[in-house]
């Protein structure tokens, strides 16, 4: 009963620490506008995508992140808090799946540890707060080792059905989340290998039938995004030098940070080590190995990924230093030691969450300028620029007036006779400096090319009319 209570306390911490002026802290970019731009015209069009996402890399994202976005879109009215909810109520079912997989393998008491840990940790926090494509890899990579569970100790073959989809949903949300198949895979070949084929090709089946949109777009379009893909691929890793020894170190110490957030990167990597291989040399059982195997492959990938050092980059293999944690506690046998472990280590990430909490309001921005401009526009055409030092795209601001209905026109067009530059940076020019300025389009959908192939607007051409400041933005409009 006490430990039923502890994990409802340890859930509600999980919600509270998430959820907690949600609105005002997550972030909601360009990106963000125009992955619910695309979901909102295939909603309103009675289509499903074929694709997801398109990534700066040029390669499509499967589907799979809009279908799941999408319910939650309809239910809210097509307000972004809709999605950025659910997806960040699956932080909170990611918790309760790290206790209910540490407690298969590791034992209660330390999964509970993991679990805490896990509900606190300021980088999971902040990394899975939101509305943004990786955020659901962690989700669906604890439900594949959950199916991996199913099937190899309850002998619930079935799972595999369940394997399969999990894993097509999974890999369709992020490009480095195709590194999943490689761990399902090896698990596969090792553990499964000529038995339960019926099953296995069932799995199989499962998986590409959930690819199956996805799959069809590349048959219309000559496989494009899996030749850029590889294209990609074979040009880092043949034309990149070799990379710092550092960097993979960096990368583990990156990881090991979620689990304690402060002290220098020896001290991250010396603990790292500890929780990593310790149970190794006590003779731990094999999924030790497996989720190391999976972990260190992964960095190793990594090392070869440009932008690695970006936490996302990662999100297929966040999950596993707090199941390696859990094996590493569960040869802690004095239950006090243990608790007062994962007590301090909470406490230390409650301190750093406190600490670093920030603020954006970029979703109320977004919402109360887009207001402002229909209202200043009425019903005459007009477009929009953004100068923003954190997002090359206005499409969170093109959302917004698309909600409002507002005659809202790309500058090629040039049907528009007004024209609202927003600017967000912490220092906006004054109406001098502005109207002798030349600011780049950022009407780039699906994606932003790289600066200099951008076309610029010249705002000489344009009258200053009135500029006004509102929602930490100024706003200037133009005419002609």
């Amino acid at each position: 009963m006490i430990k039923k209570i502890f994990l409802g306390i340890i859930l509600l911490l999980a919600v509270f620490l998430r959820f907690y002026r949600l609105p005002e802290r997550a972030t909601f970019l360009g990106d963000q506008g125009r992955d619910l731009l695309e979901a909102r015209e295939s909603l309103l069009a009675g289509q499903l995508p074929l694709v997801g996402p398109l990534s700066n890399e040029g390669v499509h994202a499967g589907p799979s992140y809009y279908y799941l976005i999408m319910p939650s879109l309809l239910m809210s009215h097509f307000h972004p808090l809709g999605p950025i909810l659910f997806t960040t109520f699956l932080g909170v079912m990611s918790t309760y799946l790290i206790y209910w997989l540490g407690t298969k393998f590791f034992g209660q008491k330390p999964a509970l540890i993991a679990a805490l840990l896990y509900a606190t940790s300021p980088l999971v926090i902040q990394q899975t707060s939101g509305l943004w494509n990786p955020i659901p890899v962690p989700f669906f990579s604890l439900l594949i080792i959950g199916a991996i569970y199913q099937i190899q100790v309850e002998k619930k073959y079935c799972w595999f059905i369940y394997l399969g989809l999990f894993l097509s949903l999974a890999v369709q949300l992020y490009m480095p989340a195709y590194f999943l198949l490689f761990p399902v895979l090896g698990w596969w070949t090792f553990k499964i290998r000529g038995k339960h084929f019926p099953w296995s090709l069932i799995g199989f089946l499962t998986f590409v039938l959930a690819l199956l949109p996805f799959l069809v777009f590349q048959f219309q379009n000559q496989f494009v995004d899996f030749k850029n893909l590889i294209l990609f691929l074979m040009e880092k890793l043949t034309l990149t030098p070799n990379r710092s020894v550092t960097n993979p170190l960096v990368l583990l110490a990156q990881q090991f940070r979620a689990i304690l957030t402060v002290g220098p990167n020896w001290l991250i990597l010396s603990l790292g080590a500890i929780i990593s291989f310790l149970p190794l040399i006590k003779g731990k059982n094999h999924w030790h190995w497996f989720f190391l195997s999976w972990f260190l492959t992964g960095i190793l990938v990594l090392t070869f990924f440009p932008g690695s050092s970006s936490p996302h980059y990662a999100n297929f293999i966040w999950i596993l230093p707090f199941l390696l944690l859990a094996s590493f506690f569960s040869l802690i046998k004095k239950t006090k030691l243990l608790f007062i472990g994962g007590f301090l280590l909470a406490l230390i990430n409650l301190k750093t969450y406190h600490n670093n909490f920030a603020v954006t309001n970029d979703l109320s921005r977004a919402e109360t300028v887009s207001q402002f401009i229909s209202q200043k526009a009425g019903q005459q055409p007009f477009s929009i620029l953004l100068l923003s030092a954190r997002s090359p795209s206005d499409a969170h601001f093109r959302y917004f007036l698309k909600l409002n209905q507002a005659p809202v026109e790309p500058l090629k067009n040039e049907n528009a006779c007004q024209l609202f530059l927003i600017c967000t940076q912490p220092v906006c020019p004054n109406e001098q400096t502005v109207q002798k300025m030349s600011v780049v389009e950022t009407e780039c959908l699906p994606r932003c090319p790289p600066l200099q192939e951008q076309k610029a607007v010249d705002l000489k051409q344009w009258q200053l009319v009135t500029a006004a400041t509102l929602a930490e933005a100024r706003i200037f409009l133009f005419k002609k």
